[in-house]
């Protein structure tokens, strides 16, 4: 095989494992809502979902993928053509499917191959038929054959009936939100017109695919909101309920189309016997009307013209249709990384230019403008590149309702788990690192914080426990706040267990909540009197605080006893370009982040206290704060000035202030981090670097690791 050849074999196998990925994270997602009562839109969803992965899968010779999932779909294709709402069991099988899937698309986005699993799958798959046999109803669905594969032609392909089929379930969201709004406020002009777009945007869609029953039909709701919306016609509660009832169907409709019945393309597409069908026979669907007739707001000659004018405008739309549809392409991750750091070094080489000491002598009026003209271009694309990067939290807090699912149950605890602010975005990077600390988080939330039924019962509280997980945007950060309605954390206790671990220097009487809470996130502490399988061992906390430093972020803890605790994570909007303060250590640059800075001061040796060799604090206002010699932690001894010309940067991280000893500051500005290359190796107190405008590097120090290394020297001290 040739070079060319193998890469595009594995751009192609990339992109299956993204798509896998989506596709399981969309089934655990719709699991979620199985209920009491057979739900036929998530049914199929899920069936579809693994339909996709299965011939995917077949396309690349994943035999082993192609296996497992074959089976999945024939006990779905069980539920939905018998109309059986899965049993726990079933459920819990399907889940089990989807972990193995997970490791099962690791191992391919690494080796690119699934062979790995040949005897492992067995189990799965045999509890999967074991599901099936139990299921059956009428029909044996066992060992089917593979669907032929299919030959899209023409403008319409798979593809675009299944994005029609995505963005259709979005606008139905977001019409049903609409009409509840509607109901509370029925003279609300904007949302009854929002309503509208959106029916409309659902018609065009449906006419563009091919599918003018439905096209049609959305005709009828869409002319009773434009009579609204023009002031003809009164929304009341009973206009309401026919609406959403009328949604309703038509999501049922949309879920219901099976792109993989037979080849489909352009008119033809409408033929589709499934569609006819549920539409010749739903009973749901009256013509707008008989209704408007039934209600008694309009009469039988007024109904007859408005529909021979409906028909004519319908004939000149579809007669005058532009055939265009918006379009999205899946691009690598790493592309687009490369596209951000070259918008970076772009930055950088106009800040380059523009401060050269010799373009400085050019002050012709053409230059000034072309460099004008160069930062405004520059500026927009680094604000395209970085809303590229960022991405709604929606799929990292769908992946933790499944989470909180399975530590309920295995907790034995019952718990209602609340999610907003969803769709707040996040740069993509970061959203990948605070997956481990919500998991630790949330699994203290639902082992240590919410109390078993009986004891919640004794309290007065409901047996559920409550769970929320929230997100919202505050000045430059994003906060992820995660509240329980559990017992609270004890401070006697954690100041009991860092008495034992040799925690408290002080007074515990002078310590503040906040810096007692902070306890709970030290290596190893836990206040859990038994190890059980979700935590208990003093590792989750750990790893959250190491997290979230470093993405510079912050956490606050507030709790009541008995009430439940509030973790509020305060992470920067993003890691690639912030603001920063640029100084001097003898001829090193550094740069530091504004948001870790509180201000400057010059340094007073009358306010400076030696409290023991080689440890001092700095005198502020009273507020006695530990001095920090950085040229001292990086180890420079040439070209530093007198203590008495240094300047005190005074920091803080984590409540933790410290003074930062200096020579000079140079001033504030925006910068592109930039990693450190692998060869240099571990860097202390070093979190990345930048380019100045004038080519000089800038290390960029990292204030949590400075500060957390000194406190372990001044705790070794104390202990001696």
């Amino acid at each position: 095989m040739s070079d060319n050849a193998n890469n595009e074999t594995k751009e192609l196998i990339s992109s299956f494992v993204n798509e896998t990925i989506e596709s399981i994270d969309e089934i655990e997602n719709r699991l979620l809502n199985l209920g009491n009562d057979y739900n036929d839109e998530t049914i199929n969803t899920i069936f579809r979902k693994f339909h996709s992965i299965k011939g995917n899968a077949a396309c690349l010779n994943f035999e082993n993928i192609k296996k497992i999932t074959h089976e999945a779909e024939t006990l779905l294709d069980i539920f939905r053509k018998n109309k059986i709402n899965p049993e726990q069991d079933d459920i819990d099988i399907l889940y089990g499917t989807c972990d193995m899937l997970k490791t099962m698309i690791s191992e391919i986005g690494t080796n690119f191959s699934d062979k790995k699993f040949d005897g492992e799958i067995d189990d799965t798959t045999l509890l999967i038929k074991t599901c099936i046999e139990n299921n059956m109803v009428e029909k044996k669905y066992a060992d089917q054959t593979d669907v032929k594969k299919l030959d899209f032609s023409g403008l319409v392909t798979q593809e675009i009936i299944e994005s029609y089929i995505i963005e259709s379930n979005e606008i139905f969201d977001k019409i049903e939100k609409n009409l509840l709004d509607l109901e509370k406020n029925p003279a609300d002009l904007e949302l009854i017109k929002d309503t509208f777009r959106h029916v409309h945007t659902f018609k065009g869609n449906s006419s563009f695919i091919g599918f003018y029953e439905i096209e049609s039909k959305i005709s009828q709701i869409e002319t009773l909101l434009d009579r609204a919306r023009n002031g003809n016609f009164t929304i009341d509660n009973q206009v309401v309920s026919f609406l959403l009832t009328n949604i309703d169907i038509f999501r049922r409709l949309v879920n219901s189309i099976d792109v993989s019945a037979k080849t489909i393309s352009g008119k033809n597409l409408a033929e589709t016997e499934s569609i006819r069908n549920i539409i010749d026979d739903n009973d749901g669907f009256k013509p707008l009307g008989e209704i408007l007739i039934e209600m008694g707001a309009s009469n039988r000659e007024a109904v007859d013209k408005a529909l021979k004018i409906q028909q004519e405008i319908n004939a000149k739309t579809r007669n005058e249709k532009d055939l265009t549809q918006k379009k999205s392409i899946r691009v690598d991750t790493i592309k687009l990384d490369k596209l951000f750091d070259l918008v970076g070094e772009l930055i950088t080489a106009g800040a380059m230019i523009s401060h050269n000491p010799e373009t400085d002598e050019i002050q012709t009026e053409i230059y000034k403008k072309s460099v004008n003209y160069f930062n405004k271009i520059t500026r927009e694309l680094q604000e395209i590149t970085m809303a590229i990067r960022m991405i709604p939290l929606a799929g990292l807090f769908n992946k933790m309702k499944r989470l909180v699912r399975d530590l309920a149950k295995k907790s034995g605890k019952p718990v209602n788990f609340t999610v907003s602010g969803e769709e707040t975005e996040m740069d993509k990077n970061l959203i990948e690192e605070l997956s481990d600390p919500l998991l630790h988080i949330l699994r203290n939330a639902i082992d240590h914080g919410i109390e078993n039924v009986e004891s919640r019962n004794e309290k007065g509280k409901p047996g559920s426990g409550t769970v929320h997980l929230d997100a919202r945007y505050e000045g430059n950060e994003i906060w992820i706040i995660i509240k329980d309605d559990g017992k609270g954390l004890d401070r006697n206790k954690i100041l009991a267990k860092a008495k034992d671990k040799g925690l408290l220097k002080s007074d515990p009487d002078a310590l503040t909540d906040a810096e007692v809470w902070n306890f709970i996130m030290e290596p190893g502490f836990s206040t859990a009197d038994i190890v059980s399988d979700i935590s208990g061992r003093g590792v989750g906390m750990d790893v959250v605080r190491k997290n979230i430093e470093k993405l510079h972020g912050k956490i606050d803890i507030k709790t009541v006893s008995g009430k439940g605790t509030e973790f509020i994570l305060k992470i920067p909007l993003t890691m690639a370009i912030i603001d920063v303060i640029n100084f001097k250590i003898g001829h090193n640059l550094y740069s530091i982040s504004l948001i870790d800075t509180l201000e400057f001061s010059r340094v007073d040796t009358s306010h400076i206290t030696i409290v023991e060799e080689n440890r001092s604090v700095l005198n502020l206002r009273g507020e006695l704060i530990p001095i920090i010699k950085l040229n001292e932690y990086f180890k420079i001894f040439r070209g530093i000035k007198e203590l008495t010309d240094q300047i005190a940067i005074i920091v803080q991280y984590n409540g933790t202030k410290a003074c930062f000893l200096v020579d000079e500051v140079v001033g504030n500005q925006q910068v592109v981090i930039k990693s450190l290359t692998d060869y240099l190796g571990s860097s202390k107190g070093i979190s990345g670097c930048s380019i100045m405008g004038n080519g000089d590097v800038s290390l960029i120090i990292d204030t949590g690791k400075i500060i957390n290394d000194n406190l372990k020297v001044e705790l070794k001290a104390e202990s001696a």
